[in-house]
């Protein structure tokens, strides 16, 4: 394993990827197409871009939050007419843009909301390194984010990845984790990914339309079905990702028997 050091700025809490071996694995897993655009978040000083772009994609889009890497971005850019820098808050910018992958070195800071992104964008294919917490939230079954994510994602566990793998070194251990979308959805992964689309609707119309969405079936018919789980639950008048998640599971699983 190879390492090389680079300089954290502290006003954006970074710990960047120092792992020469383990950027060789994110840009080989990706089996990158030359028609496929790649959306990179974190480039930093553009060391994983450049292994990317040794894989020559259609197009590289990587989006660096801290502008003291400007210089060093545009650099690579005069060697690579395919590499797109671009400078601001990924959770923003990736509503703006196109492309086939994701790859991103998260902060830990972003991760959740970056899972809503893909989920709402339906991302097909995502590399993401990010903390293990996250990891065992999605594989945690009493978790709305593992209902969420598992229906619409098969998830790999690439590597565990310890702190020293970065600089300045990272606390707790991160994960590497390769999500694809499903291919064989049952109806209840797409319930789920209906759900989810609406969750942050009132919990009642969101049950609701994404059963309608599922079945195929009027709304008189859905609000039938759902009729007794709402008066079990006695659902209350918030939105869905407000749901304390022992209930929304138990809500879920009532669904599934229905589906």
């Amino acid at each position: 394993m190879f390492f090389t050091f680079i300089i954290m700025d502290v006003k954006y809490d970074q710990h960047f990827l120092i792992s020469k071996n383990i950027m060789l694995i994110q840009s080989n897993i990706s089996n990158i197409k030359s028609s496929e655009t790649i959306l990179e978040i974190g480039a930093g000083d553009g060391r994983l871009s450049q292994f990317i772009l040794q894989k020559s994609p259609k197009k590289l889009i990587s989006i660096e939050i801290d502008e003291s890497f400007k210089d060093k971005l545009l650099s690579i850019k005069n060697s690579y007419e395919n590499f797109e820098p671009l400078f601001g808050n990924g959770l923003e910018i990736i509503e703006k843009v196109e492309f086939d992958k994701i790859i991103a070195n998260i902060p830990y800071s972003i991760t959740e909301p970056l899972y809503k992104k893909l989920l709402e964008k339906k991302v097909k294919f995502a590399l993401l390194l990010h903390g293990r917490t996250f990891y065992e939230i999605l594989m945690d079954n009493s978790s709305k984010w593992h209902y969420f994510v598992n229906s619409f994602y098969e998830i790999e566990l690439i590597k565990d990845i310890p702190g020293n793998a970065f600089e300045p070194p990272a606390k707790t251990m991160s994960v590497l984790l390769l999500l694809k979308e499903k291919k064989n959805k049952t109806k209840f992964d797409i319930f789920l990914n209906e759900l989810f689309l609406r969750s942050k609707r009132n919990i009642r119309n969101a049950l609701i339309f994404s059963l309608v969405e599922v079945l195929e079936i009027s709304k008189k018919d859905a609000k039938k079905l759902l009729e007794p789980i709402f008066m079990k639950f006695e659902l209350e008048n918030k939105v869905t990702m407000n749901i304390p998640n022992e209930k929304f599971v138990s809500i879920v699983q009532e669904i599934k028997k229905i589906i």
